[in-house]
């Protein structure tokens, strides 16, 4: 997923670059400089294959800041987040973006984050499993069931049956947790729908 924006921060770029860096930091990014600028980087490559919580998977937020005077600097972001495997979720998405919404917020407007973005990942996660699970349960029954009874033709009825509503799982809605919604676009779909958008 990729990410990029510019905008006009009321700051020095010195002190953008330490706002960001605070920011960020709440979020687990480290940081380093690069030419023009600084980079932020979180987890590992192909930490995607392996992890359930969005602010596990591998991100990396370039920021560029030119310094424009009179107190202000205009600011460059580019925002790339590395996803392998299994496919990202809008809720997964909404977390990521909130790691940009909160950056520009900080540096536009100098407001404090005011969304609980562990508690959207926590969330994110538990959906994730459900979604894993909806796709490993149904081969492992009909597997036992046609060990424990050797009837192939009920087996693979079953076996049908299951991966139907495996298939259908990522589709059927979730009530979504309440959020407030300031800073934050899109907002929350009453529906979570996997791999849409």
């Amino acid at each position: 997923m990729r990410n990029e924006r510019q905008f006009i921060a009321p700051m020095s770029a010195v002190e953008a670059a330490q706002r960001a860096q605070y920011v960020l930091g709440k979020w687990k990014f480290k940081f380093w400089s690069i030419p023009g600028g600084i980079r932020f980087e979180r987890s590992v490559p192909l930490a995607g294959l392996m992890v359930i919580h969005p602010h596990q998977v591998h991100s990396r937020i370039d920021l560029h800041l030119q310094e424009l005077g009179e107190g202000a600097c205009r600011v460059f972001v580019k925002h790339q987040v590395f996803k392998f495997g299994q496919p990202s979720s809008n809720l997964d998405k909404i977390v990521w973006l909130g790691d940009v919404e909160d950056l520009e917020a900080a540096l536009q407007r100098r407001e404090e984050p005011k969304l609980d973005r562990n508690r959207q990942d926590r969330y994110a996660g538990a959906i994730s499993i459900k979604f894993i699970l909806a796709t490993i349960v149904p081969p492992v029954i009909a597997a036992i069931w046609l060990v424990a009874t050797g009837e192939r033709m009920a087996t693979f009825l079953m076996l049908l049956v299951l991966i139907l509503v495996a298939i259908l799982f990522p589709f059927l809605p979730f009530r979504m947790p309440h959020f407030p919604l300031e800073n934050q676009l899109p907002p929350f779909d009453s529906n979570y729908v996997r791999g849409r958008q």
